[in-house]
């Protein structure tokens, strides 16, 4: 069955200045998905044509303040990100690098610097992990 996922684009986000996620025509036969290679960019109308109920929400984003669907890519202001994110984690279909994103908007994360050796390092904290930013492969702007 042909649906849409949706593809976070580190590299557009960076050279855009705004979160820019790719929307991608996808096959899926049972739990596999196969990316299907892009013949034309896709547009409104063949989001609406690809959408499954699941797609209801994001397709909301188009009503987000200065959010615009450009050459198959939805660039997002990052004013605008945190409600774009939830609204694309609800589809169950965000990727990034392959990999399906699951979105947490409601557990607190801290962040907070370590000095070391006149190195300073900045962490994350969420729930009992501790995380260095360096191995965070994506990290943007938020509201």
């Amino acid at each position: 069955m042909l649906e849409i996922a949706y593809i976070l684009d580190k590299a557009e986000s960076e050279k855009n200045g705004a979160l820019t996620v790719k929307l991608q025509e996808i096959e899926r036969s049972g739990f596999d998905l196969r990316y299907l290679p892009i013949k034309i960019a896709i547009n409104t109308t063949r989001w609406q044509q690809l959408a499954t109920p699941k797609d209801k929400d994001p397709l909301r984003i188009l009503s987000l303040k200065d959010v615009k669907l450009d050459q198959g890519y939805l660039k997002i202001p990052y004013s605008q990100s945190i409600q774009a994110l939830k609204l694309l984690a609800a589809s169950g279909k965000f990727f990034f690098h392959q990999k399906q994103l699951i979105c947490d908007f409601f557990t607190p994360v801290e962040f907070y610097y370590t000095v070391q050796n006149k190195n300073v390092t900045g962490r994350l904290k969420f729930l009992d992990q501790d995380f260095d930013l360096s191995n965070c492969d994506f990290i943007c702007s938020g509201s």
